[in-house]
């Protein structure tokens, strides 16, 4: 729930301009160079591979430091399907990879409000709203450049400098399910019905270290990467109410873990197998309302914000070319 507006057009023709800089992280399952790679001879990796993931994305709405409205998308074993080209030239690395998640039912959103006001017009902290609907998500992908300089030993294995630029985007409905006005009053159930809609497209410059190292047949690796100036831009569409929001996060941070193990079939062709954790924390930003009724865009005073973690893995084949 979203109000307090002051009038004031949001800036959108800049935002198209900054999704073209291509620049993101990895919730979806990422396409790092499968282990053995990195440390081997190959001058050319190609790799296909397919993903799950889980996770939750929360959208906030606060008036100050009082929260005011809050929405919970579940994400549950969203599949999806990639694949990345790597090349080597010298003490370097560089890569492309692209990642899209499979339209699908993948879980639930629910839907908070505490908008009762006291006899003062304060809010009261008092819960007013509740309800509950089926997440289907329409949209989702990752598009990713990568860099990787070798840097040297390490306990037994090779430690790598990485970048990546990259752009991540979620486009999700809430369906269907039921309200309770107020929470614990009878419900009223929905059928056939898009309640919300809610994208959000993440732009992040990444670095980060990644070590690796190989027995044999045998390889692993360990990465950490993140970013702390990270732009989120979230389109959130109330279809009941005709209104829809636009959130603004710019300095976004967020953190990622990724591990792999790999196996040799031969010098050309390895299977492997990727876990990876990404967090991005609580974050506040600008918000605007666009009123379809009337046509017109109003900056709000409340402070939109954002946080969501994702866990998933990725398993696929990677071939090798050698020089």
């Amino acid at each position: 729930m979203r109000n307090r507006f002051r009038g004031m057009m949001h800036p959108r023709g800049w935002v198209p301009a900054l999704m073209v800089l291509w620049v993101t992280c990895g919730s979806l399952p990422a396409a790092a160079p499968a282990p053995g790679f990195l440390s081997g001879n190959a001058a050319v990796s190609w790799q296909v591979f397919n993903g799950l993931q889980s996770g939750m994305i929360k959208e906030y709405v606060f008036i100050g430091d009082y929260l005011l409205s809050r929405l919970d998308w579940n994400i549950d074993l969203q599949p999806s399907l990639g694949t990345a080209l790597h090349f080597r030239s010298g003490d370097w690395v560089f890569g492309f990879s692209v990642v899209i998640g499979i339209p699908a039912h993948v879980g639930w959103m629910k839907d908070y409000d505490w908008s009762e006001k006291d006899s003062s017009g304060f809010y009261n902290g008092v819960w007013t709203h509740y309800s509950e609907h089926d997440l289907v998500m329409d949209q989702a992908f990752r598009l990713e450049l990568s860099g990787y300089l070798h840097l040297g030993g390490f306990f037994g294995g090779q430690v790598w400098l990485g970048a990546s630029l990259g752009w991540q985007r979620y486009a999700m409905q809430g369906m269907d399910g039921f309200v309770e006005y107020p929470p614990g009053s009878e419900r009223q159930y929905l059928s056939g019905k898009k309640v919300i809609s809610y994208t959000t497209d993440q732009i992040l410059p990444m670095i980060g270290v990644l070590s690796e190292w190989c027995f044999k047949s045998l390889s692993a690796s360990l990465e950490l990467r993140g970013s702390v100036i990270g732009f989120e831009r979230a389109y959130d569409q109330h279809h009941e109410r005709s209104l829809d929001f636009y959130d603004y996060f710019y300095f976004l941070p967020s953190l990622e873990i990724r591990a792999s193990f790999g196996f040799a079939f031969s010098e050309a062709v390895r299977w492997y197998l990727t876990g990876i954790v990404v967090v991005f924390p609580e974050t506040r930003g600008e918000s605007y309302m666009t009123d379809l009724s009337v046509g017109k865009s109003y900056q709000l005073t409340s402070e939109g914000g954002a946080s969501s973690w994702f866990a998933g893995i990725e398993t696929g084949f990677q071939f090798m070319i050698s020089e």
